[in-house]
């Protein structure tokens, strides 16, 4: 945990609030002091995936009220719907999905409806099988989406939010070997923003209301027609506050753990354009090495970029008219490598 100050950028260096077993993605109960992070549970003969229920102390330390299976393998993202009531978890290493109901006191039930999904598609090392890489409720609150890495698509399930229960509701599709990682969507939910990992795209979906569905409209480059992407990867997307832009996150997998230089790792920043679409304004290096996650302070004016590898995180400041991206002092030391950011 750090501390942030939005009228002048200066980020504290960050301390431990809790140990956990692989703890990775983050997601924060929309009325009460819990958090719940994707974590690794110890079954004696193997780990399984698993979501943590964290409460928030005092002071920002945390403390467990609990720890469920998401009946599957390398858990990789969790989320809270609107009402706070249900809980999403992805599975990326069994390709699997799973929902929990969210308790009074905010810690988790055992897992509602737990559901695999088959297939692959044409990548030969990537796509032999099902990729589950993220799962979260639409603008609704009525259904809730999965890009699967593995399957080219975008699976639609809807949800109960009185039980958790998920019923199976469809399907967008990307391009072969797109590789689809994080979504999200415009503020007035009409349009669905699907990051590409494995072909450093992203595709905008219109999106029904009424049925949930995503339709394809157009797809745009993550990097400069003329840049190197051997070897790189697509890893975030988020929208900013204002619903203009969006932004993205590539990594240079050729990047080694200390010492390498920067090379390709980048935020990119696309407008919104009045059919919804987007058009690439920048690719900026993300002062990092591989930048998996960043995300905006609470008043938009500044961005968060981690970098996993390289164990820091650079302070971009926004341009609000354009939406670029200028970078703020020098990256600040944070050991363990950082993965996701939330604000409290």
């Amino acid at each position: 945990m750090a501390e942030f100050d939005s009228a002048s950028g200066t980020l504290s260096s960050p301390v431990e609030a809790i140990s956990l077993q692989n703890s990775g993605f983050l997601a924060m109960h929309p009325e009460k002091p819990v958090l719940y992070s994707t974590c690794n549970l110890d079954e004696g003969t193997k780990w399984r995936g698993g979501v943590a229920a964290l409460q928030i102390l005092e002071g920002g330390t945390l403390e467990v009220l609990n720890q469920v299976s998401t009946q599957g393998n390398g858990s990789c993202h969790v989320s809270i719907d609107a009402t706070g009531n249900v809980a999403f978890a992805a599975n990326y290493g069994s390709g699997s999905v799973a929902s929990f109901q969210v308790k009074e006191d905010g810690s988790l039930s055992e897992a509602v409806s737990a559901i695999a999904h088959p297939g692959s598609s044409v990548h030969p090392q990537r796509q032999k099988e099902a990729h589950a890489h993220y799962f979260a409720a639409g603008p609704h609150n009525q259904f809730a989406y999965v890009p699967d890495l593995g399957l080219d698509k975008v699976l639609i399930y809807r949800f109960e939010p009185e039980t958790a229960a998920l019923t199976a509701a469809g399907a967008g599709l990307t391009e072969a070997g797109a590789g689809p990682r994080h979504m999200k969507f415009s503020l007035d939910g009409k349009f669905a923003y699907v990051l590409n990992e494995l072909n450093l795209t992203v595709t905008t979906f219109k999106h029904e209301k009424e049925s949930g569905g995503l339709t394809a409209l157009g797809t745009v480059s993550t990097m400069p027609e003329e840049a190197e992407k051997e070897k790189m990867s697509c890893a975030e997307i988020r929208v900013h506050p204002n619903g203009k832009f969006v932004y993205t996150s590539q990594r240079d997998l050729r990047t080694n753990p200390e010492g390498s230089p920067l090379g390709r790792n980048s935020i990119s920043v696309y407008r919104v354009t009045r059919e919804g679409t987007l058009q690439r304004v920048q690719t900026i290096s993300a002062g990092v090495r591989i930048p998996r996650n960043f995300n905006f302070d609470p008043s938009g004016k500044w961005i968060l970029a981690g970098g996993q590898a390289s164990k820091d995180i650079q302070v971009f400041e926004v341009d609000e008219k354009t939406g670029k991206l200028s970078p703020h002092g020098e990256p600040v030391s944070c050991p363990g490598g950082p993965i996701c950011f939330l604000f409290e």
